[in-house]
């Protein structure tokens, strides 16, 4: 899976999220997860883009999966994380790769989602 940078109007980009707001901290863990989810959808919201989630129940589990966005006419399914630690770039990864075989649709744009570039 391959990283890549998507710019924003104002010159930020998807690696780089977490932008503190006025207000908010995005040092602290609680924050950054749903910052970058929500700067992702606020982001692909202003360019028309159609988002939704899935649910799945894997056979045997007594509770549900929701995924992170999903943009429909992409076909893309995102994953976000709170850092960039080699730890939440494989869990990411995992995810990613669990979610689609669940969904069943090996075609699906699959993108992990981060508040900084992982380091190498």
């Amino acid at each position: 899976m391959a990283t890549r940078k998507v710019s924003t109007s104002d010159g930020r980009s998807l690696l780089s999220l977490c932008a503190p707001r006025k207000g908010t901290s995005c040092r602290s863990i609680a924050y950054r997860y749903p910052c970058t989810v929500e700067r992702l959808r606020l982001f692909l919201d202003a360019r028309g883009c159609t988002l939704t989630r899935f649910r799945l129940r894997p056979e045997g589990a007594r509770a549900s999966l929701f995924t992170d966005p999903y943009w429909v006419e992409g076909n893309e399914l995102f994953e976000a994380k709170s850092n960039s630690a080699r730890e939440s770039v494989r869990m990411a990864v995992g995810q990613l790769l669990d979610y689609r075989r669940l969904i069943g649709d090996p075609n699906m744009t699959l993108t992990a989602v981060f508040p900084e570039a992982p380091s190498s």
